[in-house]
C-alpha cells in the first residue's frame, strides 16, 4: 500500500457540506494487550508532513517540527481513525506523508467521507502518490537522479558515514530548504550500497528577497551497522 496521499476535502457552502478522513496506518508493531486506561506502546504514531492547499494553490505546511498544544498529539495518531487532521482552508486539498520518519516507510490507506445536509453522503478513496515499495519519495515535485558522493574518512561498522547529494539545478541557500532526508546503507556482495536523497522546497514567496548563490546540495548522515 502507499505511504503518500493526495486528498480533496470540502466544508461549508449552501449544502452545509462536511468531509472527514478515514485513515488506516501500519503501526509497525504486532498485536499486543494493553490496559483500557492506558495506551499501546506505539501510540501516538508520528508523521512526516501534511501540506494543506486552498483552491488557488496557496500552501500551508505542517511538519514534525511543529509543537502541538492541547492535546499534544499529532494528526491521525492511531492505527484507524476518523478526523480532519490539519486543514487550514474550508475547501481545498492536502498531501499526507504518513511515514513515521524519513528513514522508515509504512503503509497506509486514506478515504474521505463527504456528507451534505439532508443525509446525502459518499465515500471515496484518496489518490496515492507512491507505491509504498520505492525507497525514496517526496511529498510533491518530481524525482531527479543526480550525483551522490561519499565523503569523510574510513567506513567502519556501527559508525556514521556522510553522503553529499548534488541535485539538478541552481538553488538559493536562503530560499531553498531541505524538508526531508533519507540515508540508508547496506552491505551488498562485499561492498556498500548507499541510498541517499533530499526533498527540497522553494520558500521564496515566504521570505521575499533570496540570495542568488546556487547553494544547492547538502549532506546526510547514515550509520553503517554491518561488517563488510
Amino acid at each position: 500500500l502507499p505511504t503518500l496521499w493526495s486528498n480533496r476535502y470540502l466544508g461549508g457552502g449552501p449544502l452545509s457540506i462536511t468531509s472527514r478522513s478515514i485513515v488506516w496506518r501500519d503501526t509497525g508493531a504486532g498485536p499486543e494487550a494493553f490496559d483500557c486506561a492506558a495506551e499501546p506502546s506505539w501510540y501516538p504514531l508520528p508523521f512526516g508532513e501534511i501540506i494543506s492547499f486552498d483552491e488557488q494553490g496557496t500552501a500551508v505546511f505542517l511538519t514534525t517540527d511543529v509543537v502541538f498544544i492541547a492535546p499534544p498529539k499529532p494528526p491521525f495518531p492511531a492505527a484507524t481513525q476518523q478526523g480532519i487532521g490539519f486543514r487550514s482552508f474550508p475547501f481545498g486539498w492536502e498531501i499526507l506523508d504518513l511515514n513515521p520518519s524519513p528513514l522508515e516507510r509504512r503503509q497506509s490507506y486514506v478515504m474521505e467521507l463527504v456528507e451534505a445536509a439532508g443525509g446525502a453522503s459518499y465515500l471515496r478513496a484518496a489518490s496515492p502518490l507512491d507505491d509504498g515499495c520505492s525507497v525514496t519519495g517526496c511529498a510533491y515535485g518530481d524525482t531527479q537522479v543526480r550525483r551522490v558522493c561519499l565523503t569523510g574518512g574510513e567506513v567502519l561498522p556501527g559508525q556514521p558515514i556522510t553522503v553529499e547529494v548534488f541535485p539538478l539545478g541552481c538553488f538559493s541557500s536562503s530560499c531553498t530548504v531541505r524538508y526531508r532526508t533519507l540515508c540508508q546503507v547496506e552491505a551488498v556482495n562485499g561492498g556498500l550500497e548507499v541510498e541517499a536523497s533530499f526533498c527540497l522546497r522553494d520558500v521564496s514567496e515566504e521570505r521575499g528577497i533570496c540570495t542568488d548563490d546556487c547553494g544547492g546540495g547538502g549532506v546526510a548522515s547514515c550509520v553503517f551497522a554491518e561488517g563488510l
